[in-house]
Formats: C-alpha cells, sequence, structure tokens
C-alpha cells in the first residue's frame, strides 16, 4: 500500500467515525437510530476489517498505526454501553458515557491526523 492510497483510507475512516459518532448522540439524547446501528466488535466495523486486514500494511509506513487500536476498542465499547443505557430509557447516563465517548474519539482523531502527517512526510 503506498502513502497516497493509506492517505486516502485514512479520511475515509475519519469521515464514517465522524457519522458513527453522530449515532452515539442521538442515542444519548432519546432519539432512535437504525437497527443496522447497534453495536459491534471493534474488529467488525468497516474501519476495524480494513484495520484488520489491509491496512496492517501500513505498519511499514507508519510507527502511529499501532496506536489506533486501543482507541478505537474503547470506542465500540463506549458505544455499545450508551447503546444499552438508551435502550433502558437511561438517557443522562447514557449522556455521561457519551461525553467519555467524545474524549476517545478526539484522542482517536488526534492518533488518526498524526498518522496522516507521519504518512505525508515520508
Amino acid at each position: 500500500m503506498d502513502g497516497n492510497e493509506a492517505l486516502q483510507h485514512l479520511r475515509k475512516a475519519k469521515t464514517a467515525h465522524l457519522k458513527w459518532r453522530t449515532y452515539a448522540q442521538a442515542l444519548a439524547a432519546g432519539v432512535g437510530v437504525e437497527d443496522g446501528k447497534a453495536p459491534v466488535a471493534h474488529t467488525e466495523c468497516e474501519f476495524g476489517r480494513w484495520y484488520e486486514g489491509p491496512g496492517q500494511a501500513l505498519r511499514e509506513i507508519s510507527e502511529l498505526y499501532e496506536d489506533i487500536e486501543d482507541p478505537h476498542r474503547l470506542l465500540h465499547e463506549a458505544y455499545a454501553d450508551i447503546y444499552q443505557l438508551a435502550k433502558a430509557g437511561k438517557f443522562a447516563k447514557a449522556s455521561e458515557k457519551l461525553n467519555t465517548l467524545e474524549a476517545i474519539s478526539r484522542s482517536l482523531m488526534d492518533i488518526v491526523d498524526a498518522c496522516m502527517d507521519e504518512i505525508r512526510q515520508r
């Protein structure tokens, strides 16, 4: 995988992530989301399948690539908690958990941005 292809995948991942984060925000606010937005393991989402599959080629391009996995996993765990709390009608607790998810999200996006900068500088 060359740098341009890696950047394209990471941009796509960022866009998908931001869209996905709105589902968590909607859940915490008491707005239902489509059934297809139920939580999945971090290795089963579109980005996770890419990260665990073809994205592994980035290990040769970016030292920061491995730093993505833990926050990505934590993000999915927080989303699953929000989903369960919202389904139980516990929206205040879901909103509290949303704060955690948003902090993890910012950290993850910072790592992805740094990874993209690293690739651009090659």
